[in-house]
């Protein structure tokens, strides 16, 4: 005698079967929708420029100013005009490097304007590499775990607001500050 199906057998067959494309479907849709971080271009600071603003083109290797998700990297190519001025508005999705520059670097905006949101990248500022320190004078605002690297005998010290939900990891043997003004007081 034949096995006999019973209706909730039946039932919760036929609801897999109608479940799975739906499925599928979702998730098919969310690999689309979610977006994905590009790799980050590299900006070249070099400071040849007429001023000191990062809005300036000729401050930059071939020109080519920083937009969001880049890369700024302070390099051998970065020979003048170390104390800058981020002065682009709303920059998002940024990673800075330092490599060996001239000499030490520092990111300071006009008045709040130069806000910089941070990549959710490891690392989002890297001087593991670094032969010079940095400072950034301006408004981060960190999203997310964000991580730094400062290789020993550099420092990185970030000495305005830094806003948002976050979890800052420091790594290697160099020093990070975090502090604000007035006074400076170290973390």
């Amino acid at each position: 005698m034949p096995a006999q199906v019973t209706p909730s057998r039946y039932v919760d067959c036929r609801m897999r079967v109608r479940l799975v494309p739906g499925i599928l479907i979702m998730v098919l849709l969310s690999i689309l929708i979610v977006p994905s971080r590009a790799p980050a271009a590299d900006r070249t600071w070099t400071g040849n420029g007429a001023d000191n603003k990062w809005d300036t083109a000729g401050n930059w290797l071939n020109s080519n100013k920083p937009v969001n998700d880049d890369r700024v990297i302070f390099d051998n190519n970065s020979q003048a005009r170390l104390d800058n001025i981020n002065d682009i508005v709303g920059l998002t999705g940024m990673e800075i490097k330092v490599v060996n520059p001239t000499g030490d670097v520092t990111i300071n905006d006009i008045g709040g304007t130069g806000t910089l949101v941070l990549a959710t990248t490891d690392p989002a500022i890297d001087l593991s590499t670094a032969e010079k320190n940095l400072t950034i004078e301006t408004v981060l605002i960190l999203q997310g775990a964000t991580a730094y690297s400062v290789k020993a005998g550099r420092t990185l010290t970030l000495g305005d607001d830094v806003n948002g939900q976050f979890k800052v990891t420091k790594r290697g043997g160099g020093r990070g500050g975090l502090w604000r003004h007035p006074p400076k007081r170290r973390l």
